[in-house]
């Protein structure tokens, strides 16, 4: 088990405990708390997550596919956690509508970036057909 995920689930675990005890007294500042744990988890995330993209360029420089592929379907990755973070942080605010919102555009958003990937999927499609 990698020592950063203890440490992050450690902070989720105390944001938690100090937000439940707050949001008797104060429910504003609980959700401050709230929303300022989100974000120092996302950063360990994003600190720790080196070794992903490390990964990721051994496979692009590995294989034959083009580049652009691998652009794409990182591109589509990074959306979806964006968009899941932004909706679960809504949804920590109460604001459902919103959140549920976002991920409409969050779906939409994919699919308009994936249309060049489709539209080369078919061609092969037509070119393997006739």
């Amino acid at each position: 088990m990698n020592i950063d995920f203890i440490g992050i689930v450690v902070i989720g675990i105390i944001v938690t405990i100090i937000a439940i005890f707050l949001k008797q007294q104060n429910k504003e500042y609980a959700l401050l708390v709230s929303l300022a744990g989100g974000m120092l988890i996302f950063w360990f995330i994003i600190k720790s997550s080196s070794e992903v993209f490390s990964f990721v360029e051994n496979i692009i420089k590995l294989s034959k596919i083009p580049d652009e592929s691998f652009k794409l379907l990182l591109k589509v990755l990074g959306l979806a956690y964006i968009t899941q973070i932004s909706s679960d942080l809504c949804k920590d605010a109460g604001e459902n509508a919103i959140a549920s919102k976002l991920e409409i555009a969050g779906k939409v958003s994919i699919l308009l970036i994936s249309i060049p990937l489709f539209e080369k999927v078919i061609k092969m499609i037509i070119n393997v057909m006739g």
